[in-house]
C-alpha cells in the first residue's frame, strides 16, 4: 500500500525528522516501510529560465542555441523544441539533475556545442 507523508499530516501532527528518522519510527510504531518513494524530487534541480536570444546551430538543421536568463545569468543551450521563442518563459534543469526515467542531464556536446543543462518540457518532467 503506498500512503503519502502528506496524507498523514492531515490526521497527525509529524514531528520535524529527518527522513530516515520518521521512516524508521514509523516502522517502530506502526507497519513497516519497505520502500520510500520521493515524487518529483528531481524538481529542486529545476528552475524557471526567460529565453532571451535564438540563433541556428551551425552544423545542424533543427536545432537551437538558445541564450536564456536564469537568477544564476545568462547561459546556453543546443535545443530541439521547434516551439522555442524570445520571451518564453520555461522549466530549465541544470547540469546532474536525474529526470524520470532515469536521464542524468551530463556536460555533452551537440554537434560540437556544449550544453549547459536542458529546457525541459512537460512531458520531460512527467508534468503531464
Amino acid at each position: 500500500m503506498l500512503i503519502s507523508i502528506d496524507w498523514i499530516n492531515d490526521f497527525v501532527d509529524l514531528p520535524d525528522l529527518k527522513a530516515d528518522d520518521f521512516y524508521n519510527r514509523f516502522t517502530l510504531a506502526c507497519a513497516e516501510v519497505e520502500e520510500v518513494l520521493e515524487v518529483g524530487a528531481y524538481l529542486q534541480n529545476v528552475s524557471v529560465a526567460k529565453i532571451v536570444a535564438i540563433k541556428k546551430h551551425p552544423d545542424a538543421d533543427k536545432l537551437n542555441l538558445v541564450s536564456f536568463e536564469t537568477g544564476d545569468g545568462v547561459r546556453e543551450v543546443v535545443c530541439g523544441a521547434p516551439n522555442v521563442r524570445e520571451g518564453l518563459k520555461v522549466p530549465y534543469a541544470v547540469l546532474g539533475t536525474v529526470l524520470p526515467g532515469g536521464f542524468k542531464l551530463e556536460p555533452k556536446k551537440i554537434r560540437g556545442i556544449l550544453s549547459e543543462g536542458m529546457l525541459c518540457s512537460a512531458t520531460e518532467l512527467d508534468l503531464e
